[in-house]
């Protein structure tokens, strides 16, 4: 099992950065730690890694010996499913997405995050935050990105893109109006569910269950 290993890292992952200074740091990764994970293939092989994935740059990361590696690109159309604690992973357009349900209809969520960068010093004390691609350009060509955490001076604010994918056709939604409008001939029906239930767009199980309820009332 562990020649399969290395040769898959040889085969299907970039080496990345893996220095690491002291410093405070806040988590732009899915899980807190880096955990035993399966990478299910289409040819029908698995293998277990100490996996996690880059909320920032959208890479599934592999840690081995205290390094870290990201699944090179053209390497991902040979993955099937990816399972981390519990979670299983699949790719979406060409970014992995978690599995929130399956059956006449498939649910996923695609799990981001914003990078604020602090700015100059706000009043009373405190700090002010710009969010800008070109800072999260500058992590990483420094290779800070792959790091475990960013510094502390950074915002992390983690938010969600939903997707559903029914007879063949997915559907993109960034919020609870677009679910809405998908569902417009049921429109009442839904605006009631979602006030009755107090349904948020981050809560997860909350939009799952709305879609559950939408189909179900198709």
């Amino acid at each position: 099992m562990k020649k399969l290993l290395y040769a898959f890292i040889l085969c299907f992952i970039s080496l990345v950065s893996t220095s690491q200074e002291k410093i405070n740091y806040v988590s732009h990764y899915l899980f807190p730690e880096f955990g035993e994970g399966i990478i299910v293939m289409k040819h029908g092989g698995a293998y277990r890694a100490s996996l996690n994935y880059n909320l920032i740059t959208n890479e599934l990361v592999f840690e081995n010996n205290k390094a870290r590696y990201a699944i090179a690109k053209d390497s991902l159309i040979n993955i099937d499913t990816v399972i981390i604690n519990d979670k299983r992973l699949v790719l979406v357009k060409n970014s992995f997405v978690e599995i929130l349900h399956q059956s006449s209809f498939e649910l996923f969520v695609e799990h981001k995050c914003k990078v604020s960068s602090p700015g100059s010093p706000a009043a009373y004390g405190g700090t002010s935050y710009t969010s800008s691609t070109s800072t999260v350009t500058s992590m990483n060509s420094n290779g800070g990105t792959y790091l475990f955490e960013l510094p502390d001076e950074y915002k992390i604010e983690p938010y969600y893109i939903y997707w559903i994918r029914k007879n063949g056709e997915l559907k993109r939604f960034t919020n609870i109006k677009q679910i809405i409008k998908f569902y417009d001939s049921k429109k009442d029906k839904i605006k009631l569910f979602i006030k009755e239930n107090n349904i948020k767009f981050n809560n997860l199980n909350g939009i799952a269950s709305l879609f559950s309820f939408a189909e179900s009332n198709s």
